[in-house]
């Protein structure tokens, strides 16, 4: 799981807990937080056996807040050369995911996962899950969304793989 966070310590514990089923490891990138949200992430962390990372940075926009965490996620994961396929996933701390009892994570095999959203009883899609080693990134400084890597030509790679991803719901509570 990557994400950024500001002053999240009264939603955190919540979403973090709707994640445990499938989290392996968590970077979050604090954007300035006053209240005790570092605490708690690395708490929860630690409480949970789950290999957590909080790193700080002051906060310019979303998009660059968001690419830090993918980065220092590659730096902590993909450095292990372990030989596993290391997924990334971004939350909102308002938010939480839903797992259906027979999602397998072990069963991914595209580059990059839509899921669908819902705030109340409205329906998105989003894309929310992606491989570390294929270098997405996050565009827009605000209301910003993954894209794809570029290939050799500068051009989005049209060899990744995408779908929807059945098993995992984020429920957006907004508060």
């Amino acid at each position: 799981l990557t994400q950024i966070m500001k002053n999240e310590s009264h939603v955190a514990n919540r979403m973090l807990n709707s994640i445990k089923p499938i989290v392996d490891g968590i970077v979050v990138i604090d954007t300035g937080s006053t209240d005790d949200s570092i605490e708690v992430v690395k708490k929860w962390g630690e409480d949970n056996n789950v290999e957590t990372y909080v790193f700080e940075r002051p906060f310019d926009n979303f998009e660059n807040s968001r690419n830090e965490s993918f980065e220092r996620a590659r730096e902590m994961f993909l450095s292990k050369n372990d030989g596993h396929t290391y997924y990334n996933f971004w939350l909102d701390f308002d938010e939480q995911i839903e797992i259906d009892p027979k999602f397998d994570k072990q069963k991914l095999n595209k580059d990059l996962y839509m899921f669908n959203t819902y705030i109340n009883s409205m329906k998105y899609t989003r894309n929310e899950m992606c491989r570390l080693d294929k270098q997405f990134r996050f565009y827009g400084p605000v209301h910003e969304f993954i894209v794809p890597p570029n290939g050799s030509d500068g051009q989005p790679d049209k060899s990744i793989t995408s779908g929807l991803l059945d098993g995992i719901t984020v429920r957006v509570k907004m508060d």
